[in-house]
């Protein structure tokens, strides 16, 4: 007995959208943590060629690698401000007020985090005594306090401008 047309239909219609459908909505819906993660290298490159930059300069003094890390710290800082703020939690408040607030708060949580990246940069520059493990320890250092930083600037510094900020992570 042949079947009607309407169950052969149904029996090729796929039942679900499929695997492939659930990764790329899950991607979709995190590509705001993809897009910290790139503006996060690109802020630890601009960092680390900054202080080498300051060290070719002030590498032969006691306090040439001080220098060189408040340096690179304040140049990543606002690359990373202005990337976070326009294209990671999507922030288009033009309020000089709300702006001058939010970079506060984010340099001031910044400062917590920079600890965290300072203490394991100085370590391995003092523990290794060259400037490839110094390298490793400030780029150590950076991602520790990039992964902490993201979750108190999503909760806290852009949780109300972001559509970002009520997605779980």
């Amino acid at each position: 007995m042949p079947l009607p047309a309407e169950t052969i239909v149904d029996s090729v219609r796929p039942k679900s959208p499929g695997a492939w459908h659930g990764v790329l909505t899950g991607l979709a819906a995190r590509m705001h943590l993809v897009r910290y993660a790139g503006f996060a290298g690109l802020a630890i490159c601009i960092n680390l060629l900054s202080q080498n930059a300051v060290l070719s300069a002030f590498g032969g003094f006691w306090f040439g690698i001080y220098v060189a890390i408040a340096f690179g710290n304040g140049a990543g800082l606002v690359f990373k401000y202005i990337a976070d703020k326009y294209w990671v939690f999507e922030d288009t408040d033009p309020s000089l007020v709300q702006n001058s607030r939010k970079f506060a708060l984010y340099a001031a949580f910044g400062v917590g985090t920079t600890l965290i990246f300072w203490g394991v940069e100085l370590a391995f520059h003092h523990i290794f005594q060259s400037q490839l493990m110094t390298n490793v320890g400030a780029v150590i250092g950076l991602c520790i306090g990039y992964v902490i930083k993201y979750n108190l600037d999503k909760h806290v510094t852009f949780a109300v401008a972001s559509p970002n900020a009520d997605r779980p992570t």
